[in-house]
């Protein structure tokens, strides 16, 4: 494994400590191209190289731990829904 490499600390909790995930770089060989893979979760995007893929990690990985917050709704909204008669 070469590159970065972002992980959450075991105690952090992710819905009520900011938000945080594993994100690594990896670097394929494959026929003699070198291919750089950004693994986080299920999802893996492959890079030509190594620049562009930390580039995109970093990018990541700043999106999410940015502040974010919960919309609010209005409780008429639940009013209107309640009044819709969806089935006939």
């Amino acid at each position: 494994m070469v590159g970065l490499f972002f992980t959450r600390p075991a105690d952090l909790n992710p819905y009520t400590d900011g938000g945080s995930m594993d994100i690594s770089i990896e670097k394929v060989e494959s026929k003699g191209t070198e291919q750089w893979i950004v693994c986080t979760g299920s999802l893996k995007m492959s890079f030509n190289g190594q620049p562009s893929a930390m580039a995109f990690s970093s990018k990541l990985k700043e999106r999410v731990e940015a502040p974010h917050s919960l919309p609010v709704i209005d409780s008429g909204a639940f009013e209107q829904v309640a009044e819709l008669d969806c089935v006939k």
